[in-house]
């Protein structure tokens, strides 16, 4: 394969390094290239002519050569241009970075703009080839969804063999489908090796005359080739996207059996400017590891120590909780003995290696040891000896339930009563039709069914089963213990439609007089599927399509004051897992008082798409859990 990378990184770089820093140089030239750029391919799309991405000369004008000939031969599987497969773009509004116009020779810009009426902002680094000529797009990405066009192309999103197509066109029958691309999946056979580099500010700094961020850089790409055909490899970097940002986090590039050259290209491209979140990139390593039971290393390689607050031990703990053959190991560069001990625990917690380097050949000689423990195998325990089952858990005690095959039961109310958008269905179920946004916190929604039941003493549970139809990408159930519109508790399982596709969320919501707390889970970033932006949304759409054939069951947990909301659902078989049946749970809200009635609503979370969101109640339920 052709890796476009290759090209890019060596040219970005010459680029950043010719040029002198001028925080006022001719930005206003960026954001109007940007802005031109950004035009000309909605009136072609409007237009009905084609997209702009597919046209390598008109292409040119905007992006350097690289990136340009690289999109062109790319059959990408979204508009990266409005992060989304369709478009209705209003609002649109390009400007330059308030913070950090220029840095290093390179422009920030940014587009703001709303597809379908959902807020969307996109990212572009500008570079010139040389002082005095024209800018040009040398990057396109979006951090909310965690991706970047020389990511995508570079990823196996396309084979220049294969004809051009527009975007959003149907794939070809022997076309790869998302989340299937030849040099970018991981070798099953091989272990996985992920690379997290320190972006932050400080990597500026010199140690014999050389830049920090130049010299891992160098470390990086020998070892790199080294293990390359040995490990799979991935990249991430943090604080090199913005300033006093301590969510800067970017997986760059999953594990996978990359070219050797590639690491290196990509980290060509980090450019240090921010702070230090070692937590939170290791809590953000699971999305690049591989799934499975596959050996994993995890290496970070910093030059400060933690400046957002986290804490990089318990989330070394974490990280290598997730497999017994998980290990995460840190090499401190040009750091103080006392700042090498606070990181230590990010080894010991990490069952790895903690090693620190004062100049480039320590800093080699550090990461070459690292290699040969990730290169071992780690041995797998015995098995821990049978002990004798434990008995099976008593079943709750059911309070109330409501199974919606015949009359409702009396002590349901109804508020704002439409029987012509929800009815029963004769077949064991309520069916809701939802049109327009509808959501708990309306005060006069449609087909609010309160309980008039008193509830428990003590603890239990609100449990809802419940089928959503995808069609809408925004169909959602909301479970409740309901006040009034402005004082609840309520458990939410809702679709979320972004440019990569739609997600499914998991929520658990307080409202106070109004004030609202709310605690979620991504349920596409990890239990139920992978990051859909980067690796497809094949999966995702199995359990959508299982969501709405199957179902799933919503819960609303009380335990003494503590509230939190849960979803079971049976999850699809593919490649990598059986079937199986799964809960997740939210994190805890604290209640000071526990008041109101049981109460669920069919609803939309949004009207980015046309058309009706279906829900399919097909259980109510009042549980006591048994002691």
């Amino acid at each position: 394969m052709k890796l476009f990378a290759a090209f890019l990184g060596a040219f970005a770089f010459s680029v950043l390094s010719a040029l002198p820093v001028r925080a006022q140089d001719d930005v206003g030239a960026a954001v109007a290239l940007v802005e031109a750029f950004v035009n000309e391919h909605l009136a072609r799309l409007e237009q009905g002519r084609g997209s702009l991405l597919n046209d390598g000369p008109a292409l040119r004008r905007y992006l350097v050569d690289p990136l340009a000939d690289a999109v062109v031969r790319t059959n990408l599987e979204f508009d990266p241009v409005f992060d989304a497969q369709d478009f209705d773009i209003t609002g649109l509004s390009v400007y330059a970075d308030d913070d950090v116009p220029i840095l290093q020779g390179a422009a920030q810009v940014w587009t703001e703009f709303d597809n379908f009426g959902a807020p969307q902002r996109i990212a572009y680094t500008l570079v010139k080839r040389s002082p005095g000529e024209p800018w040009q797009i040398s990057l396109i990405s979006s951090s909310a969804n965690n991706w970047n066009l020389a990511q995508m192309v570079d990823a196996g999103r396309g084979d220049p063999n294969q004809p051009e197509i527009a975007l959003g066109a149907e794939p070809a029958a022997d076309e790869p489908i998302e989340g299937d691309m030849p040099g970018f999946r991981p070798d099953p056979s091989r272990g996985d090796m992920l690379f997290i580099l320190d972006g932050s500010g400080s990597m500026w700094g010199q140690i014999d005359g050389v830049a920090k961020i130049t010299t891992a850089k160098d470390a990086l790409r020998g070892l790199a080739a080294d293990l390359s055909g040995t490990l799979n490899l991935g990249l991430m970097a943090y604080g090199h996207n913005r300033e006093a940002d301590c969510s800067d986090i970017e997986v760059l590039l999953a594990t996978g059996a990359h070219d050797s050259r590639v690491i290196g290209d990509f980290a060509e491209l980090v450019t240090p400017r921010g702070k230090t979140p070692i937590a939170g990139a290791l809590s953000r390593a699971t999305d690049a590891i591989s799934p499975g039971d596959r050996q994993a290393d995890v290496l970070v390689i910093s030059d400060g120590l933690e400046t957002c607050g986290g804490d990089p031990c318990a989330a070394a703990a974490s990280l290598a909780a997730r497999g017994v053959r998980t290990r995460v190991h840190v090499v401190g560069f040009g750091l103080t003995e006392e700042q090498n001990a606070a990181l230590s625990c990010i080894a010991e917690e990490g069952n790895g290696l903690q090693l620190a380097a004062s100049n480039a050949a320590e800093l080699t000689d550090a990461l070459v040891e690292v290699a040969e423990a990730a290169s071992a195998d780690v041995p797998v325990p015995a098995p821990e000896p049978e002990v004798p089952p434990v008995p099976a858990a008593m079943p709750s005690e059911v309070r109330f339930e409501e199974t919606f095959d015949g009359p409702l039961d009396p002590a349901w109310q109804v508020e704002q009563p439409a029987p012509e958008l929800a009815s029963l269905d004769g077949k064991g179920a309520l069916f809701a039709a939802v049109a327009g946004t509808t959501v708990y916190s309306d005060e006069e929604p449609f087909n609010r069914y309160v309980l008039d039941e008193p509830l428990p003493d003590g603890d239990f549970d609100l449990v809802a089963d419940a089928r959503m139809s995808p069609q809408t990408g925004a169909a959602g159930l909301f479970l409740s213990l309901f006040d009034d519109a402005q004082n609840q508790y309520t458990a939410v399982l809702y679709q979320d439609t972004k440019g990569c596709g739609t997600r499914l969320i998991l929520a658990a919501v307080r409202l106070s007089d109004g004030q609202m707390t709310v605690v979620d889970k991504d349920l596409f970033a990890g239990p139920f599927a992978r990051d859909i932006c980067r690796l497809g949304s094949a999966y995702a759409e199995k359990v959508l399509q299982s969501l709405e054939v199957d179902g799933a069951r919503l819960t609303l947990k009380r335990r003494g004051r503590e509230l939190t909301a849960a979803v079971t659902m049976t999850l699809p078989a593919n490649d990598e897992r059986a079937a199986e049946e799964m809960t997740v749970t939210t994190e805890t809200l604290t209640a000071l008082r526990v008041s109101g009635r049981a109460a669920f609503l069919p609803g939309q979370y949004s009207d980015a798409r046309k058309g009706e969101s279906h829900i399919w109640v097909d259980r109510f339920a009042i549980e006591v859990p048994a002691p």
